[in-house]
């Protein structure tokens, strides 16, 4: 249902999106990376850039740790390179940490940490502390290796927020939300993101991604769709 750049979403992945007890894997999550990054390029044109790394990066970095960083860049955060940091607004890095997402967004526009949890939106900086100990360090080793002007440790000196968002009350619907807290703060960080009807927003977000122009099997959906 959702292609972009050889990457796909198969009809399963993007039913558990919709689904009320489903729960967004790491396919659908790696897709919505390469899907996201062309919208944001396309929404906000000639202006700074937008990033959301395939999630394999966290998960190698934290079972790994930081030695083979810069190889981790180029196999997993490749629409990267060739970019200066001095361009980038955010880069947005989802974690799955025993079958629970998260998300840790880095602005070098703005010198902050935003980390969004739905289990624990307002200690999560303090309930990530060592995995974001981690990704901060590969971030700091990601931007040198992108810009030999950065200077390794600044990531340290930012501040690290969370945001205010919904406690989820389930064991399965943390991808969704934070792949709708991903794109509420696509233009800028916000301070809170509401959901009010889950069922609603899981049918909005995956109408959102198979509908977008960047979906290279939109138009075989639509046809689809029509023979209905």
């Amino acid at each position: 249902m959702i292609k972009c750049d050889e990457n796909y979403a198969s009809l399963q992945s993007c039913a558990s999106v919709a689904r009320p007890r489903g729960w967004v894997d790491d396919n659908y999550v790696r897709l919505a990376a390469i899907l996201y990054t062309k919208v944001w390029e396309k929404r906000f044109p000639g202006r700074s850039r937008r990033f959301m790394i395939d999630p394999t990066f966290a998960i190698r970095v934290l079972q790994d740790g930081i030695r083979d960083v810069e190889k981790l860049v180029s196999s997993y955060a490749k629409q990267m390179v060739g970019t200066s940091w001095k361009r980038i607004v955010h880069v947005f890095v989802p974690v799955l940490e025993n079958k629970h997402w998260w998300c840790t967004a880095y602005s070098p526009n703005r010198g902050e940490v935003l980390v969004m949890d739905s289990l624990e939106p307002k200690k999560a900086p303090d309930c990530h502390h060592l995995s974001l100990t981690t990704l901060g360090y590969a971030m700091d080793t990601l931007f040198s290796a992108l810009d030999p002007s950065w200077r390794v440790g600044r990531i340290h000196t930012w501040p690290t927020v969370s945001l205010d968002m919904n406690i989820q009350n389930d064991t399965h619907s943390c991808g969704v939300h934070m792949l709708i807290a991903i794109k509420a703060c696509a233009d800028r960080f916000v301070e809170r993101v509401v959901v009010d009807n889950m069922s609603k927003e899981r049918e909005r977000l995956l109408c959102e991604d198979v509908m977008s122009t960047e979906n290279e099997a939109r138009s075989s959906v639509i046809d689809l769709l029509s023979t209905l």
